[in-house]
């Protein structure tokens, strides 16, 4: 073997030592920026910790206070049920033991009843829909926080500031709230007109009509 035969073999060497030796540096320094990107998400992630605890709890209470208006308006439902079916057994038993007058004022209450059960089930309905909607809102509003962190993986800290504060408006705005109007009182004060209307009218009906059974 000549002396440029050995040079070829030495020149290879170097060289593939050389490739491992960059291909090591350079595995070092890919694992080494996952660390700093993956650092500097916690880092934001931590600084929206607050915001996103605020606003998840936020939503869990909204969601439950969701769920117990729900559960008013099936238990309203359910009494509504139970109380019309004790009337109605009792009226079965005294309808021939009262006058015409008497029958239809019993009737009239009934109406009237019936006036304030549709008005109160109309309240819960729209309140655990305003909740629920705002529970989902919220909860959005939480994992768009929770995400921001891997998103802004390897932006520089200027740029990383800039976005957050643009988006404070979005996140601590009352924007998406403020025009949720569910006019919930004003449902419930027509509901209660409308029975109250309806009252009027069958009261002056049975007056009426005890005043052609008197003739």
């Amino acid at each position: 073997m000549g002396w440029l035969d050995e040079y070829k073999i030495f020149a290879s060497n170097f060289i593939s030592q050389k490739m491992s030796a960059k291909k090591m540096i350079d595995d070092e320094v890919s694992v080494l920026r996952s660390k700093i990107e993956n650092y500097t998400a916690a880092q934001i992630f931590e600084g929206n910790l607050e915001a996103y605890n605020i606003y998840n709890t936020s939503s869990k209470n909204n969601f439950n206070l969701a769920i117990f208006f729900e559960l008013l308006f099936i238990a309203v439902l359910i009494g509504a049920g139970i109380f019309t079916y004790a009337s109605f057994e009792k009226y079965q038993s005294l309808e021939t033991l009262m006058n015409t007058q008497s029958i239809i004022f019993f009737i009239v209450s009934k109406i009237f009843m019936t006036g304030i059960v549709v008005a109160l089930c109309t309240y819960f309905i729209k309140r655990s829909s305003q909740h629920r909607k705002m529970a989902q809102i919220e909860q959005s509003t939480a994992l768009e926080l929770k995400a921001m962190g891997p998103y802004l993986k390897g932006v520089s800290d200027e740029k990383i500031e800039e976005v957050k504060l643009s988006l404070i408006s979005k996140y601590f705005g009352v924007t998406r709230v403020e025009n949720e109007d569910f006019h919930i009182n004003e449902a419930l004060l027509n509901n209660l007109k409308a029975a109250s209307e309806i009252l009027k009218a069958s009261s002056e009906a049975a007056k009426s009509v005890a005043d052609v059974a008197k003739k």
